[in-house]
């Protein structure tokens, strides 16, 4: 999968993992007391494999979320240390693959958009580090 379809907003990841169970492409945003909590959706590369990612700031090396008109945005990268190896950026709702290699931004790859290396540059140090590799995930 290179893109998410849709984005919907729930309130336990039971709803989630429901709505994906429906629709692969879906991306799930689980909502508790008035914030994004854990973004929830079927690994991209099709191990079929669900990721639980924390986004709650409140919550030790949480991933940002960005979630506007282009969609969903996580930073930084995701990468798998177990199961199927995946790394990538989920990049306005689009699958931007990482060499499982890459300890470093890929920011100078031209084949990524200009405001993706942008914000990949802003965003500093915090790709490939060990307190974002290893995420929470469950067979489907």
């Amino acid at each position: 999968r290179d893109r998410f379809a849709a984005v919907i907003r729930v309130h336990t990841h039971a709803d989630a993992r429901a709505a994906i169970s429906r629709d692969p492409s879906t991306v799930a945003v689980v909502w508790r007391r008035g914030r994004a909590r854990t973004v929830v959706f079927a690994c991209p590369d099709g191990c079929t494999e669900i990721l639980a990612i924390a986004v709650d700031p409140d919550v030790p090396n949480a991933w940002r979320l960005r979630w506007d008109a282009h969609g969903v945005t996580l930073l930084p990268s995701i990468w798998r240390t177990s199961g199927c190896q995946a790394h990538f950026i989920l990049w306005e709702q689009r699958v931007w693959w990482c060499s499982p290699l890459d300890a470093e931004w890929p920011v100078d790859d031209p084949r990524w958009p200009a405001a993706l290396r942008h914000e990949l540059e802003a965003f500093g140090d915090g790709f490939g580090s060990a307190a974002h590799q290893e995420t929470r995930s469950s067979g489907a």
